[in-house]
């Protein structure tokens, strides 16, 4: 079975968390805040 999560607020709690799912997604304006890692995002829409 798959698990996707959708992370409209982002913080390391939720982001390690999401990164144990098979896919993530995070909406245009979602707020991220992640400190020490780097976060490069690509909106394609």
């Amino acid at each position: 079975k798959f698990i996707v999560s959708y992370v409209p607020v982002c913080r390391e709690k939720e982001y390690y968390l999401a990164c144990a799912c098979g896919e993530l997604y995070v909406p245009p304006s979602a707020y991220i805040s992640l400190y020490g890692l780097k976060v490069e995002a690509s909106f394609l829409g």
